[in-house]
């Protein structure tokens, strides 16, 4: 399991001069597009469960839930982060998409999935947790 921070935006398609040759351009655009954290999970036969996508507000607009894949946890959070809540949330998810048995779940290792109420809520789901250590995934991830 791992999430990944997003902006949302609409790129027009822009005309950008840069010298010729020039083997890195860089390309100014709007600071104040939607951010959205998106998390995902597979196993390792490559079978996917719906993500869980959390938006920043108080209140979801139906239109949140247009063109995502089918299952989709939707949520939100103040900061657009993901929260202690909402990966217990999260955990339920899993467990309703994953066969009987014991699981082991793979997760870097944030402030918010560090808790003992988190490690409950895995146990009651058959969930062992395995944590890494944090901003490591990245690097941990099989090439």
């Amino acid at each position: 399991m791992d999430e990944k921070d997003c902006r949302l935006t609409i790129r027009h398609q822009q005309i950008v001069l840069a010298k010729k040759g020039a083997k890195r351009v860089h390309l100014q655009s709007s600071e104040h597009a939607e951010r959205v954290t998106i998390a995902g999970c597979v196993n390792a036969l490559g079978t996917a469960i719906p993500p869980i996508i959390i938006f920043k507000g108080k209140r979801l607009k139906p239109e949140l839930y247009d063109n995502l894949p089918s299952g989709s946890l939707v949520e939100k959070s103040a900061k657009c982060y993901m929260t202690n809540k909402l990966f217990k949330e999260f955990l339920e998810h899993l467990a309703r998409y994953k066969s009987a048995g014991k699981y082991l779940l793979i997760f870097g290792g944030t402030a918010c999935h560090l808790d003992l109420s988190v490690v409950e809520v895995a146990d009651s789901l058959d969930i062992s947790l395995y944590c890494l250590s944090s901003n490591t995934t990245h690097e941990l991830q099989p090439r």
